[in-house]
């Protein structure tokens, strides 16, 4: 009996993350903006590890970002056009594949690259 207490008790909270992770990503940006409008990521650029670029909206103003584990860097103040062309949206007709597409895509050339070495 106390084996299927456990059980429930482990789907139980399975279930509230999941319930939880689908809340916090329909909200956007979650709990961490109040105004959520005040401040947006537009872009993000991944460098290696724990370094990235990210481009950010914030009061009407565009920022080129440095982020690394030790410090947030401002390296340019963008204008919409460029901060604009830094963020990939879908065209007219074009679809956003979905991640099994891309995970089949890149183990198929992995693949391929390994037969020529």
């Amino acid at each position: 009996m106390e084996l299927i207490w456990m059980l429930a008790a482990v789907v139980l909270v399975l279930y509230l993350s999941y319930q939880c992770s689908r809340f916090i990503a329909v909200r956007g940006s979650g709990f961490a903006g109040a105004s959520g409008t005040a401040m947006r990521l537009l872009s993000r650029l991944s460098l290696g590890q724990d370094k990235q670029l990210i481009v950010v909206e914030a009061g009407g103003r565009y920022l080129l970002l440095g982020v690394s584990q030790a410090s947030i860097q401002l390296i340019a103040e963008l204008t919409e056009e460029q901060a604009n062309a830094c963020v990939k949206t879908p065209q007219a007709g074009e679809t956003i594949p979905q991640f099994s597409e891309v995970l089949r895509k890149g183990l198929s050339s992995l693949g391929k690259k390994d037969k020529h070495d």
